[in-house]
């Protein structure tokens, strides 16, 4: 597969991103038109009660598009999942819907998957990386969490929530059909899968911007991540995968 010859998906979970969306999609749609590539923005809504639907329809209309909506909150690992099995590229990228990885970073993982690897994500913890005014608190949340869910799922990553991942087309359908955590413990748990199927996994630094507007509530959205990777452990101990 030739450097120009692939379709990419681009898939952007949102829940109620009216204020973020619109530049995220024209981001989307200028990297496809700048690159010549082929390509598909699937906007994955996760009951969102706000104009987000309104406006990817109004900008998608004359793009190769798909939008999956639900009137029900679910959660983000559910709107990737179902974003992704809808996909029909040969690569197919998550993306964060506040851009706060540029798609720019692309140029630097699609290489990886040209050679073979399966699984190219986006970190933010390398001394190559930029990272942009990040609160302190959600900094050491993250790096709690990043090495509780390294430990219990028994994986070793330097990043893992990073809402910027690329994957081989069909590996991504492959490892999002046989994801069951729709919470923000689902990275972990496709990483998992990753490693559990022998799956190659490069990690690349990336530009990485914090931006106001997060849905995470702290504490409360941490300490149920934390039970749900228990969850994925249990699982894991009764092969339920």
């Amino acid at each position: 597969m030739g450097k120009s010859m692939y379709m990419l998906s681009i898939v952007i979970p949102t829940y109620n991103e009216e204020k973020r969306l619109q530049p995220t999609i024209l981001a989307a749609i200028e990297y496809l038109n700048s690159r010549g590539l082929i390509g598909e923005i699937i906007i994955s809504d996760d009951g969102s009660n706000d104009e987000t639907i309104r406006i990817a329809t109004k900008l998608l209309k004359n793009v190769p598009s798909i939008i999956i909506t639900d009137f029900t909150h679910h959660g983000k690992g559910w709107a990737v999942r179902k974003g992704v099995l809808a996909s029909r590229g040969d690569m197919v990228l998550f993306a964060d819907a506040d851009l706060s990885t540029p798609f720019i970073m692309l140029d630097s993982m699609v290489p990886w998957l040209l050679k073979g690897y399966s699984c190219v994500i986006g970190i933010r913890k390398k001394q190559l990386f930029k990272r942009y005014s990040q609160p302190l608190w959600r900094f050491l949340l993250g790096w709690g969490y990043l090495h509780i869910a390294n430990f219990a799922l028994g994986i070793s990553y330097e990043d893992i929530n990073c809402g910027f991942k690329i994957f081989e087309g069909k590996t991504a359908r492959k490892l999002f059909s046989l994801q069951q955590q729709w919470g923000w413990e689902f990275d972990a748990e496709i990483l998992f899968l990753a490693s559990r199927f022998s799956f190659k996994v490069k990690e690349v630094p990336v530009i990485w911007h914090h931006k106001n507007g997060s849905k995470i509530d702290a504490w409360n959205d941490i300490l149920r991540t934390i039970f749900f990777l228990g969850q994925i452990r249990l699982k894991i101990w009764f092969n339920r995968y």
